[in-house]
């Protein structure tokens, strides 16, 4: 008979189902989520896309405090488990389960993405962070950069569990890089410029996230000022505000391109008839589409304050990491890799290289290892 796994989860991401039915295929498994998708007003509700399930899904009953929406009802539900995952801490829902858990003296595992340390943090919300991160038996880390910042909160290394934190399956890795002839192919269908001279860089994300300043498309915009009008952006997420329009036109800048909301198929057309990707972010606990670029054998530019990036990106090797707030370095970089193929098809090839391990499948795995250890 299989253990009965608990998931507790904020909300069903499209991009972490395919790893939830991998992980259930091990367990008789609930997955408890705190919000439902209408919820999510920031997002296109294109993007929760119908998709087949082989765990069991419960929306746990909230109560609205104040600006917070929490669910106390979770705790009626966790004894009824053998194991219980927590998916991160960072919402009320999730730390009153851990705080319920330490009080009944469950042991359970956790996961980060990523965390992003904060200069000058208060007292309070430090030891807040501590006791959280501590609660755990063990607790699962994408990498060294993150290794170091649980640290930093008093995590005793051999807490610390490593797993490949991504939304890809192993057969949306490509083998190697597109060539020239398939980009151009798929730069026709895509309505993109073709003449040799011409090269693509592409960024993804919302302009819902801080009005586009999140994502650094301020920054992004004043590098593309600076570089030779041959060199085209292309924008995926949702539509942009009136504010980035107004950048736009005001800056002359014909050859960005805002392209909106795209499914996960024509995101990857995007992806591999691109020369490079470039994640100008001001804070991305992890950053999934930094996996998604290198896995189409892209170089990849982003900076300190993207965690995918640094603990993916290699300065020099497949890509560059940079401030976050100089359209200089950021116009420089763009320029040393889309000024020589060479270098673009060696840091394009190493890129595919470092996230081959990054799969959903050695995800799985990692999860597996971890939790069978919480009962013997």
């Amino acid at each position: 008979m299989k253990k009965k796994l608990l998931y507790i989860n904020n909300f069903e991401a499209p991009y972490r189902v395919p790893f939830f039915n991998y992980l259930g295929q091990n367990y008789d498994m609930t997955i408890a989520f705190s919000q439902r998708p209408e919820e999510r007003k920031e997002r296109n509700l294109k993007w929760f896309q119908p998709l087949e399930r082989n765990y069991k899904s419960l929306y746990l009953d909230t109560v609205q405090l104040g600006n917070i929406k929490i669910a106390f009802s979770v705790k009626k539900i966790l004894k009824d488990y053998d194991i219980i995952f927590m998916d991160m801490y960072g919402n009320p829902t999730n730390m009153y389960a851990i705080y319920c858990l330490n009080r009944m003296k469950k042991p359970f595992v956790m996961s980060v993405d990523g965390i992003l340390p904060k200069q000058n943090e208060k007292f309070l919300a430090k030891a807040i962070k501590r006791y959280f991160l501590n609660s755990p038996l063990k607790i699962l880390s994408p990498g060294e950069y993150v290794d170091g910042n649980l640290k930093k909160y008093g995590v005793l290394p051999e807490k610390i569990a490593r797993y490949h934190f991504t939304s890809l399956l192993k057969d949306d890795l490509l083998s190697e890089v597109p060539t020239f002839e398939e980009k151009l192919k798929l730069r026709k269908k895509l309505d993109m410029p073709l003449e040799m001279q011409n090269k693509v860089i592409l960024t993804v994300g919302r302009f819902s996230y801080e009005r586009g300043y999140g994502k650094g498309y301020d920054v992004l915009f004043k590098a593309m000022f600076k570089l030779p009008k041959a060199y085209h952006l292309y924008i995926v997420g949702d539509e942009p505000t009136q504010e980035f329009i107004d950048m736009k036109n005001k800056m002359r800048l014909d050859n960005i391109h805002f392209v909106g909301f795209k499914n996960k198929k024509e995101l990857n057309e995007y992806y591999c008839a691109a020369d490079l990707f470039c994640l100008q972010t001001r804070g991305d606990v992890w950053g999934l589409v930094i996996n998604e670029a290198m896995a189409t054998g892209l170089p990849v530019i982003t900076t300190k304050q993207c965690v995918a990036g640094m603990e993916l990106v290699k300065n020099g090797i497949n890509g560059y990491i940079g401030d976050a707030e100089d359209d200089g370095e950021l116009a420089n970089n763009i320029m040393t890799i889309l000024d020589n193929t060479e270098v673009r098809q060696n840091m394009g090839e190493m890129s595919l290289k470092i996230i081959r391990e990054y799969t959903i499948e050695q995800m799985t795995k990692d999860h597996v290892k971890v939790l069978n250890s919480l009962i013997g």
